[in-house]
């Protein structure tokens, strides 16, 4: 309890003038501005809060990102190649395409008949397009479109597949392509 200047009567602290004169009570003033300054002071604390608590979120985030980006390269590099996906995309039908029950290989036969002489177009672009679509170099086309009978198998390892072909006149070229 403090007193007012002007007329000594007595006042509280929660007292914004006094009610005898009308004259401002000092400490009242004092007390607001101390309250003022805590108040400013707790806000300024809670946002500083709210502001590394965000930071830290946004950090955990980007983090769990970062680890489930790799994590799923690394299941797409576990998985390796999706023949199923090349062969259901591949233009032809089954009758020159095999895909293993297990997804583990595709077979292109150019002459599935065995007819004496005989080459399908049909198969040779379907080898192409598995070719593109393994990202695999041009060479192996021309190396597949080289081999006589004399070669017998020839094989070729690449990252995810491996890549074997025979060719003889009368059972046309056989190529397999197989998931390393």
């Amino acid at each position: 309890m403090n007193t007012c200047k002007k007329c000594g009567n007595k006042l509280s602290s929660n007292q914004k003038f006094c009610h005898n004169c009308g004259e401002t009570n000092d400490e009242y003033q004092e007390e607001i501005e101390t309250t003022n300054i805590k108040t400013k002071k707790i806000w300024q604390d809670k946002k500083k809060v709210i502001i590394i608590g965000a930071v830290i979120i946004i950090a955990i985030i980007i983090i769990v990102a970062v680890v489930n980006g790799d994590n799923s390269d690394k299941e797409v590099a576990k998985k390796g190649v999706n023949l199923k996906k090349i062969y259901e995309n591949i233009d032809g039908d089954d009758y020159y395409a095999t895909l293993a029950t297990d997804n583990s290989y595709i077979k292109i036969d150019t002459n599935p008949l065995d007819t004496e002489e005989y080459f399908s177009s049909v198969a040779w672009e379907m080898i192409e397009e598995i070719n593109d679509e393994l990202d695999l170099p041009d060479s192996l086309e021309e190396k597949m479109g080289e081999t006589r009978a004399l070669d017998g198998r020839i094989t070729e390892k690449f990252d995810d597949v491996t890549v074997s072909w025979t060719y003889h006149p009368d059972t046309g070229l056989e190529v397999m392509y197989e998931k390393n």
